[in-house]
C-alpha cells in the first residue's frame, strides 16, 4: 500500500470513495451490483460484470500511476452516469527534476505544464492545470479510449514536505453545445470539491 498523505474532502451526494492502491474486490463488487441494480433484469448480470471489470481496471491503472483513492458518482443523469472520475495520489519530489523541496517541485511543474496557474487549496500552495486529451483508437487503456479533459491540482501538503498531493479529474468530452455545458458543469464541480480539501495526519478522523 502507498504511504498516504492524510486529507479529507467533501463528497457530493451520490459519490463514493474507493481505495485505489490496494483495490478491494468485495468493495468493487458491491458497488458494481448497486450500479447494475438499475438495469433491465434480463441483462443485469452482464451489466454488473461489465461495471466490475471497468471499475477494477480503472483502480488498477490509478494505482500504477501512484493513485491512492478514486472518487466517482453512482447517480444517473437522464439514465446516464456522470462521465467524470477523480483520482487522488502522491508524488515524490524526485518526479520533478532536481527539486529538493515542495516549492522547487511546483516551479518545475509550472515550467513544464502549459497553462498551469498558482492557486491555494486548504491553506496550502497549489498549482492547477487543464488539458484536453485526444482518444487513442483501439487502445485497451480505459483512460485513453475517449476524448477527455484532464484537470489536475498539485498541492504542497503541510503534513508531508517530501511529497506532493496530486488530485486529478478525467472528464469525458463530447461534441455539441449541450455536452460543452456539461463539461463546464463537471469542471466546476471538480473545482468545488477540491476547494473542500483539508489536511490532517493519516488515521485522524475529521
Amino acid at each position: 500500500m502507498t504511504d498516504r498523505i492524510g486529507y479529507r474532502i467533501a463528497e457530493p451526494p451520490g459519490w463514493v470513495r474507493l481505495v485505489a492502491d490496494v483495490p478491494d474486490p468485495v468493495e468493487v463488487r458491491t458497488l458494481a451490483k448497486r450500479i447494475a441494480s438499475a438495469a433491465d433484469p434480463r441483462v443485469r448480470a452482464k451489466v454488473e460484470t461489465f461495471v466490475y471489470d471497468q471499475l477494477f481496471g480503472a483502480l488498477t491503472e490509478a494505482s500504477a500511476r501512484g493513485g491512492t483513492d478514486m472518487f466517482l458518482s453512482t447517480e444517473l443523469i437522464d439514465g446516464v452516469p456522470l462521465q467524470m472520475t477523480i483520482v487522488v495520489g502522491v508524488a515524490p519530489l524526485s518526479e520533478f527534476g532536481k527539486a529538493t523541496n515542495q516549492t522547487d517541485a511546483m516551479l518545475a511543474y509550472v515550467a513544464r505544464t502549459r497553462g498551469a496557474k498558482a492557486t491555494e487549496v486548504g491553506g496550502s500552495l497549489a498549482v492547477r492545470s487543464s488539458v484536453d486529451v485526444a482518444a487513442i483508437e483501439g487502445t485497451e487503456d480505459a483512460a485513453r479510449a475517449f476524448d477527455t479533459r484532464r484537470v489536475s491540482y498539485v498541492i504542497a501538503a503541510p503534513t508531508d514536505d517530501k511529497r506532493l498531493l496530486i488530485v486529478s479529474s478525467s472528464i469525458r468530452r463530447e461534441k455539441g453545445d449541450l455536452e460543452s455545458s456539461m463539461l463546464e458543469a463537471m469542471e466546476f464541480l471538480f473545482d468545488a470539491m477540491v476547494a473542500t480539501i483539508r489536511f490532517q495526519p493519516v488515521g485522524v478522523s475529521a
